[in-house]
């Protein structure tokens, strides 16, 4: 992993590659050719910021990787940046209570990588406007991070030319611009635009020909983009959990040798042939 990761959110991190793509040659980024996901990243929950969690356990079986039943706790307050780097207080997330109960698995699929988060309501009060953070880093492949796309109408129109577009905007799912606009803390800037395809698509061109990646889920309620981070993110949506309810939700990362004009030929098909693998 690139230096620039190691110690932030460590055991948060998946690393994704793509057989045949380890030496992609451009100018921009050394090989290893990687994206990085933060699984997960933020948690919000009845409009507050539960901040990051740190902690995860992961048991291997092949290609997959899993945790279960990692202790969720509001630890807004309990981070802080040591030498750049946010670090958690142990003290403090020693006396957090545990608010609820997260499972999470990755597995490459035929198309790319899929992912669920499962999550359990384990105190006394109801939860609202639940929605997990994903943040798929392109740090190691920032050609694509670069050159984010959205879909609305039948157009893809590029990150940086969205209407409200700044250097970090999330856009509602197709759907979701109610739910959307009660999690205010999911937004950055409120833009009214919904998507009308179910993920972010990074798109551009190597010295091996077009590279691209997308980032989608049926079960968002918003997709965005960082170009100067660069990443790609979605926020997983949970909506209500009772007292004692489990809620999951599924999203997948595709890796292509192809460019935008080939997958908005294909968009819709790709997308339910990938996400019906969830």
């Amino acid at each position: 992993m690139h230096p620039r990761f190691i110690g932030l959110l460590d055991d948060a991190r998946v690393v994704i590659t793509a057989d045949g793509l380890e030496d992609v040659d451009w100018d921009v980024a050394a090989p290893p050719l990687a994206w990085i996901l933060t699984f997960p990243e933020l948690v919000y929950c009845s409009g507050e910021r539960w901040g990051y969690q740190s902690g995860f356990e992961w048991t291997g079986e092949g290609d997959s990787w899993s945790y279960r039943d990692y202790p969720v706790r509001d630890l807004q307050d309990g981070w802080s940046l040591v030498d750049g780097v946010p670090c958690l207080d142990p003290d403090f997330a020693e006396r957090a209570p545990v608010l609820g109960r997260l499972s999470g698995s990755i597995a490459p699929s035929e198309l790319g990588v899929s992912y669920t988060l499962e999550m359990t309501n384990t105190s006394l009060r109801p939860w609202t406007d639940v929605f997990w953070w994903l943040c798929l880093n392109h740090y190691q492949s920032r050609v694509t991070g670069y050159r984010p796309h959205f879909r609305v109408g039948s157009s893809w129109v590029p990150a940086q030319q969205m209407s409200g577009a700044r250097m970090h905007t999330s856009f509602p799912a197709p759907g979701m611009s109610a739910e959307y606009r009660t999690s205010p803390n999911a937004t950055f800037h409120a833009p009214e635009t919904e998507l009308s395809f179910p993920g972010v698509v990074s798109w551009n061109r190597t010295l091996q020909g077009p590279l691209l990646v997308a980032h989608l889920s049926l079960d968002a309620v918003a997709f965005g983009s960082n170009q100067a981070w660069p990443c790609t993110d979605l926020q997983l949506w949970f909506g209500d959990i009772a007292p004692g309810e489990t809620k999951s939700a599924t999203a997948h990362v595709m890796v292509a040798q192809c460019d935008l004009a080939t997958f908005a030929e294909q968009a819709d098909r790709v997308a339910e042939a990938m996400l019906g693998e969830g």
